[in-house]
Protein backbone atom coordinates (compact mmCIF):
# COMPACT_ATOMS: atom_id res chain seq x y z
CA UNK A 1 0.00 0.00 0.00
CA UNK A 2 2.81 2.52 -0.41
CA UNK A 3 2.41 5.45 -2.10
CA UNK A 4 5.41 4.48 -4.38
CA UNK A 5 2.70 2.23 -6.55
CA UNK A 6 1.33 5.00 -7.73
CA UNK A 7 3.92 6.81 -8.74
CA UNK A 8 5.01 6.85 -11.79
CA UNK A 9 9.37 8.26 -12.64
CA UNK A 10 9.78 9.66 -16.14
CA UNK A 11 13.56 9.62 -16.91
CA UNK A 12 13.95 12.32 -19.65
CA UNK A 13 17.36 12.97 -21.74
CA UNK A 14 17.34 17.10 -21.74
CA UNK A 15 14.86 20.05 -20.99
CA UNK A 16 13.17 19.90 -23.96
CA UNK A 17 11.93 16.36 -23.71
CA UNK A 18 10.57 17.57 -20.17
CA UNK A 19 8.55 20.65 -21.87
CA UNK A 20 7.12 18.57 -24.04
CA UNK A 21 6.26 15.98 -21.87
CA UNK A 22 4.22 18.95 -19.58
CA UNK A 23 2.81 20.64 -22.59
CA UNK A 24 1.16 17.31 -23.65
CA UNK A 25 -0.23 17.33 -20.11
CA UNK A 26 -1.59 20.54 -20.53
CA UNK A 27 -3.21 19.89 -23.42
CA UNK A 28 -4.09 16.35 -22.32
CA UNK A 29 -5.90 18.02 -19.04
CA UNK A 30 -3.33 15.57 -17.29
CA UNK A 31 -1.28 16.24 -14.45
CA UNK A 32 1.40 14.33 -12.18
CA UNK A 33 1.54 15.01 -8.92
CA UNK A 34 4.14 14.37 -6.11
CA UNK A 35 2.35 13.92 -2.57
CA UNK A 36 5.42 14.65 -0.55
CA UNK A 37 8.97 15.99 -1.32
CA UNK A 38 11.56 13.40 -0.87
CA UNK A 39 14.10 14.14 2.20
CA UNK A 40 17.20 15.31 0.76
CA UNK A 41 20.63 15.79 2.95
CA UNK A 42 21.14 19.37 2.21
CA UNK A 43 25.04 18.86 4.38
CA UNK A 44 26.33 15.75 3.90
CA UNK A 45 29.33 15.24 7.37
CA UNK A 46 30.58 12.08 6.04
CA UNK A 47 33.45 12.07 3.90
CA UNK A 48 31.98 10.64 0.50
CA UNK A 49 35.11 8.50 -0.09
CA UNK A 50 35.00 6.83 3.27
CA UNK A 51 33.19 3.22 1.76
CA UNK A 52 34.78 3.64 -1.43
CA UNK A 53 37.27 0.91 -2.17
CA UNK A 54 38.58 1.62 -5.83
CA UNK A 55 41.42 4.14 -5.69
CA UNK A 56 40.74 7.73 -6.44
CA UNK A 57 43.33 9.45 -9.19
CA UNK A 58 45.60 12.06 -7.13
CA UNK A 59 43.58 14.73 -9.34
CA UNK A 60 40.16 14.13 -8.56
CA UNK A 61 41.14 14.89 -4.85
CA UNK A 62 40.10 17.95 -3.42
CA UNK A 63 42.69 20.29 -1.92
CA UNK A 64 41.90 22.50 1.30
CA UNK A 65 40.52 25.85 0.48
CA UNK A 66 40.65 25.31 -3.44
CA UNK A 67 37.64 26.75 -5.36
CA UNK A 68 36.65 24.47 -8.10
CA UNK A 69 38.07 25.82 -11.25
CA UNK A 70 35.25 26.76 -13.19
CA UNK A 71 34.93 26.27 -16.96
CA UNK A 72 33.90 29.35 -19.38
CA UNK A 73 33.56 29.18 -23.26
CA UNK A 74 32.69 31.99 -25.17
CA UNK A 75 30.43 32.13 -28.31
CA UNK A 76 28.90 34.00 -30.42
CA UNK A 77 26.11 36.31 -30.01
CA UNK A 78 25.50 36.22 -33.48
CA UNK A 79 21.87 33.70 -34.58
CA UNK A 80 22.89 32.16 -36.82
CA UNK A 81 22.84 28.37 -37.80
CA UNK A 82 24.58 25.39 -39.86
CA UNK A 83 23.55 22.08 -41.48
CA UNK A 84 25.98 19.84 -42.48
CA UNK A 85 24.87 19.40 -46.38
CA UNK A 86 24.55 23.15 -46.16
CA UNK A 87 21.13 23.58 -46.88
CA UNK A 88 21.39 26.33 -44.66
CA UNK A 89 20.61 30.07 -46.32
CA UNK A 90 23.11 31.85 -43.44
CA UNK A 91 26.37 32.24 -44.50
CA UNK A 92 28.42 28.85 -43.85
CA UNK A 93 31.35 28.64 -41.70
CA UNK A 94 34.58 26.41 -43.08
CA UNK A 95 35.53 25.23 -39.41
CA UNK A 96 32.26 24.34 -38.67
CA UNK A 97 30.48 21.45 -40.69
CA UNK A 98 27.88 20.31 -37.19
CA UNK A 99 24.66 22.06 -36.51
CA UNK A 100 24.61 24.48 -34.06
CA UNK A 101 22.68 27.06 -32.58
CA UNK A 102 24.46 30.07 -30.95
CA UNK A 103 23.88 31.70 -27.74
CA UNK A 104 22.30 34.50 -29.13
CA UNK A 105 19.69 32.00 -30.73
CA UNK A 106 15.94 31.96 -29.65
CA UNK A 107 15.23 29.07 -26.80
CA UNK A 108 11.83 28.74 -28.64
CA UNK A 109 13.66 26.91 -31.35
CA UNK A 110 11.29 25.88 -34.06
CA UNK A 111 10.95 22.60 -36.02
CA UNK A 112 9.31 23.63 -38.99
CA UNK A 113 11.64 24.58 -42.04
CA UNK A 114 12.94 21.43 -43.96
CA UNK A 115 16.12 21.66 -46.37
CA UNK A 116 13.29 21.88 -49.11
CA UNK A 117 12.00 25.41 -47.81
CA UNK A 118 14.42 28.15 -47.74
CA UNK A 119 14.33 31.64 -46.16
CA UNK A 120 17.57 33.99 -47.52
CA UNK A 121 19.47 34.88 -44.03
CA UNK A 122 22.07 37.27 -43.20
CA UNK A 123 25.62 37.74 -45.15
CA UNK A 124 28.84 37.12 -43.35
CA UNK A 125 29.95 40.20 -45.41
CA UNK A 126 27.23 42.47 -44.36
CA UNK A 127 27.54 41.00 -40.60
CA UNK A 128 31.07 41.41 -40.75
CA UNK A 129 30.84 45.09 -42.24
CA UNK A 130 28.41 46.24 -39.65
CA UNK A 131 30.57 44.84 -37.09
CA UNK A 132 33.73 46.79 -38.20
CA UNK A 133 31.95 50.15 -38.40
CA UNK A 134 30.80 49.55 -35.21
CA UNK A 135 34.50 48.59 -33.59
CA UNK A 136 33.19 45.58 -31.85
CA UNK A 137 35.75 42.41 -31.22
CA UNK A 138 35.81 39.19 -33.45
CA UNK A 139 32.98 36.65 -32.50
CA UNK A 140 34.15 33.41 -30.82
CA UNK A 141 33.58 30.39 -32.33
CA UNK A 142 29.88 28.95 -31.46
CA UNK A 143 29.21 25.90 -29.26
CA UNK A 144 28.27 22.70 -30.91
CA UNK A 145 25.58 20.38 -30.14
CA UNK A 146 26.53 16.88 -31.86
CA UNK A 147 23.66 15.26 -30.92
CA UNK A 148 21.29 17.41 -32.46
CA UNK A 149 20.33 14.94 -36.09
CA UNK A 150 17.61 17.13 -37.05
CA UNK A 151 17.32 21.09 -39.58
CA UNK A 152 17.10 23.19 -36.48
CA UNK A 153 15.83 26.62 -37.90
CA UNK A 154 15.91 29.99 -35.53
CA UNK A 155 12.10 31.10 -34.73
CA UNK A 156 12.92 34.12 -36.46
CA UNK A 157 13.83 32.20 -39.63
CA UNK A 158 9.76 30.77 -40.18
CA UNK A 159 8.13 34.15 -39.58
CA UNK A 160 10.64 36.98 -40.84
CA UNK A 161 10.68 40.16 -39.03
CA UNK A 162 9.09 43.17 -40.89
CA UNK A 163 12.37 44.73 -42.41
CA UNK A 164 13.15 48.69 -41.19
CA UNK A 165 14.52 50.40 -44.63
CA UNK A 166 16.18 53.46 -45.20
CA UNK A 167 14.41 55.71 -47.63
CA UNK A 168 17.37 55.32 -50.38
CA UNK A 169 17.05 51.85 -49.33
CA UNK A 170 13.70 51.80 -50.28
CA UNK A 171 13.58 53.59 -53.21
CA UNK A 172 16.13 51.41 -54.47
CA UNK A 173 13.73 48.14 -53.92
CA UNK A 174 11.25 49.85 -55.49
CA UNK A 175 12.98 51.06 -58.93
CA UNK A 176 11.52 48.59 -61.05
CA UNK A 177 11.12 50.06 -64.78
CA UNK A 178 9.62 48.18 -67.76
CA UNK A 179 13.41 47.63 -69.23
CA UNK A 180 13.38 45.57 -66.22
CA UNK A 181 10.24 43.77 -66.76
CA UNK A 182 10.89 42.74 -70.12
CA UNK A 183 13.33 40.21 -71.24
CA UNK A 184 16.60 41.83 -72.59
CA UNK A 185 18.35 39.69 -75.13
CA UNK A 186 21.67 42.01 -74.41
CA UNK A 187 21.45 41.17 -70.47
CA UNK A 188 21.09 37.67 -70.91
CA UNK A 189 23.80 35.76 -71.63
CA UNK A 190 23.33 32.70 -74.22
CA UNK A 191 22.74 29.86 -71.72
CA UNK A 192 19.04 31.86 -70.92
CA UNK A 193 18.17 32.17 -74.66
CA UNK A 194 16.12 29.37 -74.93
CA UNK A 195 13.75 30.22 -72.63
CA UNK A 196 10.16 30.75 -73.57
CA UNK A 197 8.91 34.66 -74.68
CA UNK A 198 6.57 34.63 -71.23
CA UNK A 199 9.35 35.32 -69.76
CA UNK A 200 9.97 38.41 -67.18
CA UNK A 201 13.52 39.54 -65.43
CA UNK A 202 13.17 40.86 -61.59
CA UNK A 203 16.18 42.41 -59.77
CA UNK A 204 16.04 42.66 -56.41
CA UNK A 205 18.11 44.15 -53.45
CA UNK A 206 18.26 42.80 -50.04
CA UNK A 207 17.34 44.57 -46.95
CA UNK A 208 19.06 46.00 -43.97
CA UNK A 209 19.47 42.35 -42.79
CA UNK A 210 20.70 40.86 -45.70
CA UNK A 211 17.30 39.08 -46.05
CA UNK A 212 15.14 38.86 -50.10
CA UNK A 213 12.21 37.73 -48.31
CA UNK A 214 11.32 34.71 -50.63
CA UNK A 215 11.45 30.65 -49.99
CA UNK A 216 12.30 28.41 -53.09
CA UNK A 217 11.30 24.61 -53.57
CA UNK A 218 12.89 22.38 -56.24
CA UNK A 219 15.62 21.32 -57.68
CA UNK A 220 17.10 18.35 -59.63
CA UNK A 221 17.83 16.39 -56.41
CA UNK A 222 13.91 17.16 -56.03
CA UNK A 223 12.85 16.25 -59.63
CA UNK A 224 10.97 19.34 -59.53
CA UNK A 225 11.11 22.78 -61.20
CA UNK A 226 12.66 25.78 -58.41
CA UNK A 227 9.07 27.26 -57.15
CA UNK A 228 9.13 30.19 -55.11
CA UNK A 229 7.27 28.41 -52.13
CA UNK A 230 6.23 31.73 -50.08
CA UNK A 231 6.82 35.42 -50.19
CA UNK A 232 7.14 37.53 -46.78
CA UNK A 233 4.75 41.04 -47.12
CA UNK A 234 6.71 44.41 -46.73
CA UNK A 235 10.10 42.46 -47.82
CA UNK A 236 11.98 43.61 -50.83
CA UNK A 237 10.69 40.42 -52.88
CA UNK A 238 7.27 41.39 -52.54
CA UNK A 239 7.93 44.94 -53.52
CA UNK A 240 10.18 43.41 -56.20
CA UNK A 241 6.33 42.31 -57.60
CA UNK A 242 7.70 38.48 -56.75
CA UNK A 243 4.50 36.00 -56.64
CA UNK A 244 4.08 32.56 -54.33
CA UNK A 245 4.16 29.91 -57.78
CA UNK A 246 6.55 31.70 -59.82
CA UNK A 247 9.38 29.42 -61.48
CA UNK A 248 12.58 30.51 -61.54
CA UNK A 249 14.38 29.98 -64.72
CA UNK A 250 17.36 31.30 -64.16
CA UNK A 251 19.80 33.83 -61.80
CA UNK A 252 21.98 36.16 -62.55
CA UNK A 253 22.19 35.15 -66.43
CA UNK A 254 22.84 31.37 -65.00
CA UNK A 255 20.13 28.51 -66.22
CA UNK A 256 19.48 27.30 -63.47
CA UNK A 257 17.00 24.03 -64.73
CA UNK A 258 20.42 21.91 -64.52
CA UNK A 259 21.08 22.51 -61.18
CA UNK A 260 20.58 20.87 -57.44
CA UNK A 261 18.85 22.45 -54.31
CA UNK A 262 21.98 23.33 -52.56
CA UNK A 263 23.78 24.30 -55.29
CA UNK A 264 21.21 27.07 -55.98
CA UNK A 265 21.03 28.17 -52.29
CA UNK A 266 24.60 28.79 -52.75
CA UNK A 267 24.22 31.20 -55.76
CA UNK A 268 21.41 33.01 -53.89
CA UNK A 269 23.80 33.57 -50.99
CA UNK A 270 26.23 34.39 -53.20
CA UNK A 271 24.41 37.18 -54.52
CA UNK A 272 25.08 39.36 -52.15
CA UNK A 273 28.42 39.29 -52.45
CA UNK A 274 27.53 41.48 -56.15
CA UNK A 275 27.21 44.54 -56.85
CA UNK A 276 24.81 46.66 -53.81
CA UNK A 277 24.23 42.56 -53.36
CA UNK A 278 21.24 42.32 -56.54
CA UNK A 279 19.71 39.10 -57.13
CA UNK A 280 18.81 38.89 -61.03
CA UNK A 281 15.85 35.92 -61.39
CA UNK A 282 14.43 35.34 -64.58
CA UNK A 283 10.86 34.44 -63.49
CA UNK A 284 7.90 32.88 -65.29
CA UNK A 285 4.88 34.08 -63.24
CA UNK A 286 2.59 31.71 -62.21
CA UNK A 287 -0.77 31.23 -63.24
CA UNK A 288 -3.13 32.79 -61.31
CA UNK A 289 -5.89 30.22 -61.93
CA UNK A 290 -3.31 27.35 -60.39
CA UNK A 291 -2.52 29.24 -57.00
CA UNK A 292 -5.58 26.87 -55.62
CA UNK A 293 -3.82 23.83 -56.94
CA UNK A 294 -0.01 25.03 -55.80
CA UNK A 295 -1.28 25.30 -52.68
CA UNK A 296 -2.75 22.38 -52.32
CA UNK A 297 0.07 20.68 -53.37
CA UNK A 298 2.11 22.09 -50.85
CA UNK A 299 0.01 20.80 -48.56
CA UNK A 300 0.33 17.05 -49.96
CA UNK A 301 3.81 17.64 -50.13
CA UNK A 302 4.33 18.20 -46.60
CA UNK A 303 2.41 15.47 -45.68
CA UNK A 304 4.54 13.15 -47.63
CA UNK A 305 7.37 14.44 -46.54
CA UNK A 306 6.05 13.94 -42.57
CA UNK A 307 6.24 18.08 -42.14
CA UNK A 308 2.90 18.42 -40.53
CA UNK A 309 4.34 17.89 -37.17
CA UNK A 310 6.60 20.17 -37.45
CA UNK A 311 4.02 22.71 -38.75
CA UNK A 312 1.94 22.56 -35.53
CA UNK A 313 5.07 22.45 -32.79
CA UNK A 314 5.36 26.28 -34.31
CA UNK A 315 2.29 27.22 -33.21
CA UNK A 316 1.41 29.46 -29.85
CA UNK A 317 -1.16 28.06 -27.91
CA UNK A 318 -2.31 31.73 -26.89
CA UNK A 319 -2.28 35.04 -28.75
CA UNK A 320 -0.01 37.61 -27.20
CA UNK A 321 -1.04 40.30 -24.45
CA UNK A 322 -4.70 38.48 -24.37
CA UNK A 323 -5.83 38.19 -21.11
CA UNK A 324 -8.18 35.55 -19.08
CA UNK A 325 -8.93 38.23 -16.20
CA UNK A 326 -12.66 37.80 -15.93
CA UNK A 327 -12.37 33.73 -16.18
CA UNK A 328 -9.80 33.75 -12.98
CA UNK A 329 -11.56 35.86 -11.07
CA UNK A 330 -12.97 34.21 -8.10
CA UNK A 331 -16.67 34.53 -9.17
CA UNK A 332 -15.90 32.38 -12.41
CA UNK A 333 -13.23 30.57 -11.39
CA UNK A 334 -15.67 26.89 -11.27
CA UNK A 335 -17.51 27.73 -13.79
CA UNK A 336 -14.99 26.62 -16.15
CA UNK A 337 -14.71 22.72 -17.05
CA UNK A 338 -11.13 22.55 -17.46
CA UNK A 339 -8.57 25.58 -15.74
CA UNK A 340 -6.19 25.49 -18.63
CA UNK A 341 -8.98 26.48 -21.21
CA UNK A 342 -10.18 30.12 -20.81
CA UNK A 343 -12.10 32.68 -23.14
CA UNK A 344 -9.83 35.65 -23.71
CA UNK A 345 -10.89 38.94 -21.90
CA UNK A 346 -11.29 40.33 -25.52
CA UNK A 347 -13.14 38.03 -27.60
CA UNK A 348 -15.39 36.59 -24.95
CA UNK A 349 -18.98 36.41 -25.16
CA UNK A 350 -21.02 38.58 -22.89
CA UNK A 351 -24.16 37.83 -21.20
CA UNK A 352 -26.59 40.75 -21.58
CA UNK A 353 -30.01 40.08 -19.16
CA UNK A 354 -28.09 38.59 -16.65
CA UNK A 355 -27.61 41.56 -14.12
CA UNK A 356 -25.50 39.33 -11.60
CA UNK A 357 -22.64 37.88 -13.38
CA UNK A 358 -22.23 37.98 -17.36
CA UNK A 359 -19.64 35.54 -17.71
CA UNK A 360 -19.50 31.92 -19.99
CA UNK A 361 -16.73 30.23 -21.70
CA UNK A 362 -17.50 31.20 -24.91
CA UNK A 363 -15.68 33.37 -27.44
CA UNK A 364 -16.31 34.70 -30.55
CA UNK A 365 -14.71 33.19 -33.79
CA UNK A 366 -14.84 34.92 -36.85
CA UNK A 367 -13.63 33.49 -40.34
CA UNK A 368 -13.87 35.87 -43.27
CA UNK A 369 -13.25 34.06 -46.93
CA UNK A 370 -10.52 35.89 -49.22
CA UNK A 371 -12.27 37.68 -52.08
CA UNK A 372 -15.81 37.30 -50.84
CA UNK A 373 -17.48 39.24 -48.34
CA UNK A 374 -18.82 36.21 -46.93
CA UNK A 375 -17.82 35.67 -42.97
CA UNK A 376 -17.86 32.15 -41.35
CA UNK A 377 -19.52 33.27 -37.88
CA UNK A 378 -19.14 30.89 -34.50
CA UNK A 379 -19.51 30.64 -31.07
CA UNK A 380 -16.54 28.10 -29.57
CA UNK A 381 -17.90 27.24 -26.17
CA UNK A 382 -17.23 24.22 -23.53
CA UNK A 383 -19.35 21.26 -23.28
CA UNK A 384 -21.89 22.38 -20.13
CA UNK A 385 -21.36 21.80 -16.57
CA UNK A 386 -24.45 21.47 -14.79
CA UNK A 387 -24.25 24.90 -12.76
CA UNK A 388 -23.61 26.98 -16.66
CA UNK A 389 -27.02 25.31 -18.27
CA UNK A 390 -29.07 28.15 -17.31
CA UNK A 391 -25.94 30.54 -18.90
CA UNK A 392 -25.56 28.17 -22.07
CA UNK A 393 -29.17 28.66 -23.15
CA UNK A 394 -29.50 32.32 -22.21
CA UNK A 395 -26.63 32.50 -24.65
CA UNK A 396 -28.44 31.01 -27.76
CA UNK A 397 -31.33 33.17 -26.77
CA UNK A 398 -29.75 35.93 -26.40
CA UNK A 399 -27.46 35.52 -29.72
CA UNK A 400 -30.50 34.17 -31.96
CA UNK A 401 -28.62 31.03 -32.34
CA UNK A 402 -30.29 28.29 -34.41
CA UNK A 403 -28.01 25.60 -34.84
CA UNK A 404 -25.88 23.86 -31.75
CA UNK A 405 -23.18 21.31 -33.35
CA UNK A 406 -22.25 19.39 -30.45
CA UNK A 407 -18.76 17.27 -31.21
CA UNK A 408 -19.09 14.98 -28.13
CA UNK A 409 -20.74 12.14 -26.08
CA UNK A 410 -21.85 13.03 -22.36
CA UNK A 411 -18.94 10.23 -20.66
CA UNK A 412 -15.88 9.32 -22.36
CA UNK A 413 -13.32 6.36 -20.48
CA UNK A 414 -15.54 6.57 -17.89
CA UNK A 415 -15.55 10.22 -17.30
CA UNK A 416 -17.99 13.12 -17.82
CA UNK A 417 -17.45 15.44 -21.22
CA UNK A 418 -20.32 17.33 -21.00
CA UNK A 419 -23.55 17.53 -18.66
CA UNK A 420 -26.98 16.47 -20.62
CA UNK A 421 -28.14 20.18 -21.47
CA UNK A 422 -31.90 19.03 -23.09
CA UNK A 423 -34.06 16.69 -21.96
CA UNK A 424 -34.86 13.41 -23.41
CA UNK A 425 -37.51 12.93 -26.49
CA UNK A 426 -41.04 14.44 -25.62
CA UNK A 427 -39.54 15.41 -22.45
CA UNK A 428 -39.01 19.22 -20.83
CA UNK A 429 -36.31 20.97 -18.36
CA UNK A 430 -36.40 24.00 -16.91
CA UNK A 431 -33.40 26.11 -16.67
CA UNK A 432 -33.79 29.34 -14.78
CA UNK A 433 -36.48 31.47 -17.35
CA UNK A 434 -35.99 28.97 -19.97
CA UNK A 435 -37.79 25.79 -20.48
CA UNK A 436 -36.81 23.20 -22.98
CA UNK A 437 -38.50 20.37 -24.78
CA UNK A 438 -37.15 18.18 -27.07
CA UNK A 439 -39.74 17.62 -30.07
CA UNK A 440 -38.06 15.27 -32.44
CA UNK A 441 -34.82 12.81 -32.72
CA UNK A 442 -33.25 10.79 -35.09
CA UNK A 443 -30.41 8.72 -35.29
CA UNK A 444 -28.49 8.11 -38.52
CA UNK A 445 -25.36 5.99 -38.52
CA UNK A 446 -22.78 8.48 -36.32
CA UNK A 447 -24.85 11.46 -36.26
CA UNK A 448 -28.18 12.37 -33.84
CA UNK A 449 -30.41 14.93 -34.73
CA UNK A 450 -32.62 16.53 -32.69
CA UNK A 451 -35.11 19.27 -32.68
CA UNK A 452 -35.62 21.14 -29.38
CA UNK A 453 -38.07 23.90 -28.44
CA UNK A 454 -37.10 26.71 -26.36
CA UNK A 455 -39.19 28.97 -24.38
CA UNK A 456 -38.48 32.19 -22.93
CA UNK A 457 -40.94 32.29 -20.07
CA UNK A 458 -40.28 36.09 -19.18
CA UNK A 459 -41.15 36.68 -22.61
CA UNK A 460 -43.42 34.14 -23.39
CA UNK A 461 -41.58 33.78 -26.58
CA UNK A 462 -40.36 30.14 -28.29
CA UNK A 463 -38.00 29.21 -30.53
CA UNK A 464 -37.01 26.10 -32.37
CA UNK A 465 -33.53 24.95 -32.04
CA UNK A 466 -31.46 22.10 -34.14
CA UNK A 467 -29.01 20.38 -32.42
CA UNK A 468 -26.26 17.74 -34.31
CA UNK A 469 -24.38 15.44 -32.36
CA UNK A 470 -21.70 13.35 -33.13
CA UNK A 471 -21.10 10.54 -31.18
CA UNK A 472 -18.29 8.42 -32.86
CA UNK A 473 -15.52 10.97 -32.64
CA UNK A 474 -13.31 10.52 -29.28
CA UNK A 475 -11.84 13.39 -27.40
CA UNK A 476 -7.89 14.41 -28.46
CA UNK A 477 -8.52 11.73 -31.52
CA UNK A 478 -9.55 11.67 -35.61
CA UNK A 479 -12.85 11.32 -36.51
CA UNK A 480 -13.14 7.36 -38.23
CA UNK A 481 -13.16 8.37 -41.79
CA UNK A 482 -12.41 11.49 -44.13
CA UNK A 483 -15.68 10.82 -46.20
CA UNK A 484 -18.24 10.88 -43.20
CA UNK A 485 -16.40 13.81 -41.69
CA UNK A 486 -16.67 16.07 -44.68
CA UNK A 487 -20.32 15.04 -45.60
CA UNK A 488 -21.15 16.12 -41.96
CA UNK A 489 -19.22 19.48 -42.70
CA UNK A 490 -20.68 20.00 -46.22
CA UNK A 491 -24.18 19.75 -44.51
CA UNK A 492 -23.23 22.44 -41.91
CA UNK A 493 -22.49 24.55 -45.06
CA UNK A 494 -25.83 24.03 -45.99
CA UNK A 495 -27.58 25.01 -43.15
CA UNK A 496 -25.60 27.86 -42.56
CA UNK A 497 -27.19 29.39 -45.49
CA UNK A 498 -30.73 29.66 -44.37
CA UNK A 499 -29.64 32.57 -42.03
CA UNK A 500 -25.89 33.87 -42.57
CA UNK A 501 -25.61 36.10 -40.21
CA UNK A 502 -26.30 34.10 -37.48
CA UNK A 503 -23.42 32.65 -35.76
CA UNK A 504 -23.52 28.75 -34.78
CA UNK A 505 -22.54 27.29 -31.79
CA UNK A 506 -20.53 24.52 -31.68
CA UNK A 507 -18.77 22.45 -28.63
CA UNK A 508 -17.04 19.61 -27.34
CA UNK A 509 -15.68 19.08 -24.00
CA UNK A 510 -13.50 22.12 -23.80
CA UNK A 511 -14.53 23.72 -27.25
CA UNK A 512 -10.88 23.97 -28.82
CA UNK A 513 -9.81 20.34 -30.22
CA UNK A 514 -12.45 19.07 -32.36
CA UNK A 515 -14.39 22.22 -32.40
CA UNK A 516 -11.09 23.80 -33.98
CA UNK A 517 -11.04 21.18 -36.68
CA UNK A 518 -14.71 21.40 -37.62
CA UNK A 519 -14.20 25.29 -38.17
CA UNK A 520 -10.82 24.78 -40.17
CA UNK A 521 -12.60 22.26 -42.38
CA UNK A 522 -15.31 24.37 -42.96
CA UNK A 523 -13.44 27.67 -43.98
CA UNK A 524 -10.69 25.55 -45.99
CA UNK A 525 -14.24 24.52 -48.06
CA UNK A 526 -15.58 28.02 -48.53
CA UNK A 527 -12.08 28.92 -49.92
CA UNK A 528 -11.72 26.04 -52.15
CA UNK A 529 -15.25 27.32 -53.39
CA UNK A 530 -13.81 30.78 -54.06
CA UNK A 531 -10.82 29.44 -55.83
CA UNK A 532 -8.55 30.98 -52.76
CA UNK A 533 -4.88 29.54 -51.80
CA UNK A 534 -5.01 27.03 -48.51
CA UNK A 535 -2.91 27.85 -45.83
CA UNK A 536 -4.34 25.69 -42.84
CA UNK A 537 -1.58 27.39 -40.48
CA UNK A 538 -2.57 30.46 -40.97
CA UNK A 539 -6.25 29.14 -40.46
CA UNK A 540 -5.30 27.73 -37.03
CA UNK A 541 -3.21 31.01 -36.33
CA UNK A 542 -6.42 33.05 -36.85
CA UNK A 543 -8.29 30.74 -34.54
CA UNK A 544 -5.98 30.85 -31.71
CA UNK A 545 -6.22 34.70 -31.83
CA UNK A 546 -9.62 34.37 -31.12
CA UNK A 547 -9.92 30.99 -28.67
CA UNK A 548 -6.62 29.76 -26.76
CA UNK A 549 -5.51 26.24 -28.26
CA UNK A 550 -7.74 25.48 -31.01
CA UNK A 551 -6.89 22.01 -32.57
CA UNK A 552 -4.97 20.52 -29.44
CA UNK A 553 -3.31 18.04 -31.00
CA UNK A 554 -0.89 17.26 -34.06
CA UNK A 555 -2.96 14.22 -35.21
CA UNK A 556 -6.30 16.70 -35.22
CA UNK A 557 -4.21 19.14 -37.55
CA UNK A 558 -2.92 16.28 -40.12
CA UNK A 559 -6.35 14.70 -39.83
CA UNK A 560 -7.89 18.14 -40.99
CA UNK A 561 -5.30 18.63 -43.80
CA UNK A 562 -5.68 14.95 -45.27
CA UNK A 563 -9.50 15.75 -45.23
CA UNK A 564 -8.71 18.34 -47.03
CA UNK A 565 -7.23 17.20 -49.96
CA UNK A 566 -9.80 13.94 -50.37
CA UNK A 567 -12.67 16.27 -50.43
CA UNK A 568 -10.76 18.20 -53.27
CA UNK A 569 -9.49 14.75 -55.12
CA UNK A 570 -13.32 13.46 -55.06
CA UNK A 571 -14.98 16.25 -56.26
CA UNK A 572 -16.33 16.96 -53.12
CA UNK A 573 -16.52 20.80 -53.50
CA UNK A 574 -16.94 22.93 -56.53
CA UNK A 575 -14.44 25.36 -57.11
CA UNK A 576 -15.85 28.60 -58.33
CA UNK A 577 -13.34 29.92 -61.66
CA UNK A 578 -15.10 33.31 -61.66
Amino acid sequence: NSSDNNSIVFTLRNYRCCKYLWKSCVDHHTFFRLTSLPKVNIVQFINKFRFRTDIVPNELIAKPNEKKRKRFERVSSRRTMRTIDGSSTLPASSNHHKFFITKGGNLKTSLFRSSSNVSIGKSESIFNKKSSLQSEPPSKPPRNISSINTILTDENEFKLKTPVLTPSDDQDSLQMSTQNLLLDDSSISNETSSFDQNVILIKIKPDIDGRYGFNIKGGTDKQASIIVAKVVANTPASRALLHEGDTILAINNIDIRNYSHDEIINMIRNSRERHLGELELLIKPCDETNLLKNSLEIIRNEISLNHLMEQYQTLERQKDGFTFEIARSQDNYYHNRYKDVLPYDQTRVILKTNSENDYINANYINMPINSTDIINRYIATQGPLPMTCEPFWRMIWEQECTLIIMLTTLFENGRTKCHQYWPNLLETIDFGSFTIRCSRETNENEFIYRELTILNKKQNLERIIYQIQYETWPDHDVPNNYASFVDFVLEIRELRKVNKQIPILVHCSAGIGRTGVLILMETVLCLIEANQTISPLTIVRQMREQRLGMIQTASQYQFACEAILYAYDNGLIEVNNN
